[in-house]
């Protein structure tokens, strides 16, 4: 915080930098969302315009807040190929309720 002080002046407080940090992923997300949105659209017309730079920073600084969970019971979805579903450890809710992908010493659960 000193650094970032001294680089730009004191103009802002913490918890105003960290709010604007929150408005920035929030616009991220959404801009991936509806750029998902649009590539998956039916019936031709032109592809949709690339993310901007400042979303493809944010997210690759936290990737993480960018992972759609897969719902195996939406038959819009794209289904995930299984490569892609083993290095995201997607789990369905019947795989995870037998116990599977727990770390070891983990407890399965009774069903």
């Amino acid at each position: 915080m000193a650094q970032f002080e001294l680089k730009y002046g004191n103009r802002r407080s913490l918890p105003e930098l960290k709010e604007k940090w929150k408005r920035i992923k929030l616009a991220a997300k959404k801009e991936v969302s509806e750029h998902n949105r649009s590539s998956r659209a039916t019936g031709g017309g032109e592809a949709p315009p690339p993310l901007s730079a400042l979303t493809v920073a944010v997210e690759g600084l936290c990737p993480r807040d960018f992972v759609q969970i897969a719902n195996p019971f939406d038959d819009d979805a794209a289904a995930p190929t299984s490569a892609s579903a083993g290095d995201m450890g997607v789990l369905t809710a019947e795989q995870y309720l037998q116990g599977q992908g727990q770390g070891s010493g983990s407890q399965g659960f009774d069903v």
